[in-house]
């Protein structure tokens, strides 16, 4: 009997050193966002504690997510949803302000077409489409851009704005020449007209660049 009771004693000591083992070296607990292991750079790794799953802060940095804790609420947003509502601003403004400054630009030379033909000439719809360019140059949403490099939260496309106003400039030197046939004025038309095109060509520059930075980022 007696060795029956210290046999028991044994093993039972032995179970100790096993238990405490398991639970010195817990499993690692892996973390995938969009199938993408994120893994810690800090000496914290994720843990469980009492069945609940802590993961540090870190972590959602490192996921792409901006993390603010203030006035006991925490804050997270994943990054690539801010870039590519960034798309989403960028291909609106695109619709309205690109589109219709290209129309301007074929308006003027039907009109430019009819006077060489020595035909009437009406600049009624060449003045609506300024006008609707001009409120469209300044319909970039840039309260809610998510600023990329050096493009900050107040980026509008000011070259936009820009080739509008040369284009107006270009309109009114073109009414000029229409009514008295001054080749002064017809010279100031080209030549606004060349200003206008070369802030658009900066415009498109720019947007292009804003559009590739932010496809980048939002799927990265």
């Amino acid at each position: 009997m007696k060795k029956v009771i210290i046999l028991t004693f044994v093993l039972s000591l032995l179970s100790v050193p096993a238990a405490f083992a398991v639970k010195s070296a817990p499993q690692k607990i892996s973390i995938f966002v969009n199938n993408k292991e994120i893994k810690p750079k800090t000496d914290v790794e994720p843990t469980i504690i009492q069945n609940r799953l802590y993961v540090p802060v870190s972590i959602f940095r490192d996921a792409n997510f901006t993390v603010e804790y203030k006035n006991s609420i925490l804050t997270m947003v994943n990054k690539n949803l801010l870039y590519s509502s960034n798309l989403e601003l960028l291909n609106a403004f695109h619709s309205t302000f690109i589109n219709n400054f290209e129309k301007i630009d074929q308006e003027l030379v039907d009109i430019l077409g009819n006077l060489l033909l020595k035909e009437e000439v009406d600049t009624s719809k060449l003045a609506e489409l300024i006008k609707v360019a001009e409120s469209d140059s300044k319909s970039f949403d840039s309260a809610n851009f998510t600023p990329i490099r050096d493009y900050s939260s107040s980026f509008s496309f000011l070259t936009a704005n820009q080739s509008v106003n040369a284009y107006k400039e270009a309109f009114i030197a073109l009414e000029k020449f229409i009514e008295d046939g001054k080749e002064s004025h017809l010279e100031e038309f080209y030549s606004q007209r060349e200003s206008a095109l070369r802030y658009y060509e900066d415009f498109k520059i720019q947007f292009d660049e804003v559009f590739k930075l932010s496809y980048i980022r939002s799927i990265s």
